[in-house]
């Protein structure tokens, strides 16, 4: 890790699964919002680079589905006994899409601001494909609750009956 990159982190005050990675995706994002603008051709990299950022910020320093400090009972089930493709799902607690709203809104924001927003909003879960489904089905894929505080990160799977617990994987 680079000596600026290091410097970077301790302004933060936290780690993430990928410093250099997290940073990097927080000065893109701030480079577009302030440089480029919000148009139909940077809308997709933002989107990219949130996504990045938020995985990197709330992952593990493992990969794949090991990587969510969240599972699911029934994903912990399913991981046992070895999980058929698209079984289970790694999924942002607070969708990107919601994330990226809440980047939006900062104005004239510096990567430091960026890297606040998303870490803070940042949890990663295992679920299951039909838990997946209880989320959709309620619309709650790509948003949070109307009534959403901006704080409990898991009031998607609270509202669907789906419990959490840590990820021993």
């Amino acid at each position: 890790m680079s000596n600026s990159v290091s410097l970077d982190m301790n302004i933060l005050g936290f780690k993430t699964a990928n410093d250099e990675l997290f940073i990097t995706s927080c000065k893109i994002i701030a480079y577009i919002l302030n440089e480029l603008g919000i148009d139909s051709s940077t809308k997709s990299y933002l989107r990219d680079s949130v996504r990045i950022a938020s995985l990197k910020s709330a992952g593990k320093l493992k990969s794949g589905k090991h990587m969510a400090k969240w599972i699911s009972p029934s994903a912990i089930e399913v991981q046992k006994r070895g999980p058929k493709a698209g079984e289970l799902i790694l999924e942002h607690s607070v969708p990107v899409k919601v994330i990226l709203e809440s980047v939006c809104e900062l104005v004239s924001p510096t990567y430091v601001e960026i890297a606040k927003v998303i870490h803070c909003m940042s949890e990663l879960a295992v679920i299951t494909k039909k838990e997946d489904t209880k989320i959709s089905q309620m619309k709650l894929g790509s948003s949070m609750p109307k009534n959403w505080d901006g704080k409990d990160l898991f009031i998607r799977y609270e509202l669907a009956g789906i419990k959490l617990v840590e990820n021993p994987f």
